[in-house]
């Protein structure tokens, strides 16, 4: 597949940034409305730099450019995980989430758990997820529909 997983730098941030926006924009539009989607890629980008720094975060790169990125925290949470859409359905996403799952597992971490949007808890159950509940949160004044999983590593 020729891909390499890399740590996050702070150099990376607006590029991190850029495929978050477009991950959002091109693929999440298919379950949610412009003005939820408008809503969710608000960031502060201070916010997602010392979340990044204060997180285990990883990039994978393929063809030599940023294809995806993902974040897990030392209680187990995968906060996020957002594939290029040029770079969707060709292993990346799955690449990614057994390297933070590896990750967890060599802090002892003994189970991952997430909270997955529409268009991502069908990737999260074939990967051995289980689902906790579906919810209603509330992010920017829009109501949004998602998924508590969770999956035992150890």
């Amino acid at each position: 597949m020729n891909i390499s997983i890399r740590a996050f730098r702070a150099s990376d941030l607006d590029a991190v940034i850029a495929l978050f926006e477009g991950a959002v924009r091109q693929i999440a539009s298919r379950d949610y409305s412009a003005e939820q989607i408008d809503a969710w890629v608000q960031i502060d980008r201070e916010d997602w730099q010392q979340k990044f720094q204060q997180s285990e975060c990883w990039l994978v790169i393929r063809h030599g450019e940023i294809a995806g990125f993902g974040n897990v925290e030392s209680d187990g949470h995968l906060d996020m995980l957002f594939i290029h859409p040029e770079h969707q359905r060709c292993g990346v996403a799955t690449a990614l989430l057994k390297w933070l799952e590896l990750q967890l597992v060599k802090m002892g971490i003994p189970v991952i758990f997430t909270e997955a949007s529409i268009t991502a808890k069908p990737f999260f159950t074939r990967q051995g997820f289980q689902l906790i509940e579906a919810q209603q949160v509330s992010v920017r004044g829009q109501s949004f529909i998602n998924y508590k999983l969770h999956k035992v590593l150890i």
